[in-house]
């Protein structure tokens, strides 16, 4: 945890000799270790590092169930913290923590790691597994129109 504290940056593997980035080498010895549920779930609850916690939702992605997936990830939208990046030609980017969230709920692949598929949202609602998503942006819209 000591190392994962110090992340400067997310990312997967970077230059000509596909370097692995600090990140990818602690998410692969968290996929060793299986930390249990409950110590994930402090670490993403946790907001004093967020590349900590960026590592522990890219975790959590990558080894729980949808449903559970989006339940705590979708919360998380409201963090808007700024990440860098790392890229493939080993420079950086800045990204926001909602993008990276966005990134892992809807994408196919993430710092260089490709995710397990994840049941849609509308399926699992369909289903009634999940309740509708209500967004932020719905109530400002409301309030915006009695206004």
């Amino acid at each position: 945890m000591e190392k994962a504290t110090s992340l400067t940056c997310i990312g997967g593997c970077f230059g000509a000799s596909r370097k692995p980035t600090e990140f990818l080498c602690l998410l692969l010895k968290l996929l060793q270790l299986q930390p249990d549920r409950k110590m994930v779930d402090v670490l993403v609850e946790q907001e004093d590092f967020k590349y900590l916690r960026a590592l522990a939702l890219l975790y959590f992605r990558l080894t729980e169930a949808p449903v559970e997936i989006y339940q705590k990830l979708e919360p998380l939208y409201r963090d808007f913290r700024k990440l860098r990046m790392r890229t493939e030609t080993g420079s950086f980017e800045i990204v926001h923590m909602d993008e990276f969230i966005d990134t892992l709920l809807h994408e196919k692949e993430t710092c260089v790691v490709v995710l397990p598929v994840l049941t849609r949202r509308m399926a699992l609602e369909d289903a009634g597994q999940l309740p509708p998503r209500i967004s932020p942006l719905d109530n400002e819209e409301d309030s915006d129109s009695d206004a």
